[in-house]
């Protein structure tokens, strides 16, 4: 059997992981005060909160896309039975 090695290294999938997770936790830290608080949550608060989690998320994904070689980032159609 043919052993093949991932297209991304391990420390690469940890820096995604890690930045994914974090983007994670400030999205759900400010739903849990959104829904707490209710009305007296300020919803420009909201907004600001909501801007680093989409920054950690969007680096994440640059990160994994920079980590996969230009080759395997294509689609590619397999011929098979």
């Amino acid at each position: 059997m043919k052993t093949t090695s991932p297209p991304v290294s391990p420390a690469v999938l940890t820096r995604f992981k890690f930045l994914v997770w974090m983007g994670l936790l400030i999205s759900l830290s400010d739903l849990t005060c959104i829904l707490v608080l209710g009305d007296r949550f300020p919803k420009l608060l909201a907004g600001i909160v909501l801007m680093p989690a989409l920054l950690f998320m969007l680096v994440a994904f640059k990160v994994l896309y920079k980590a996969v070689p230009p080759k395997e980032r294509r689609w590619r159609v397999e011929n098979g039975s």
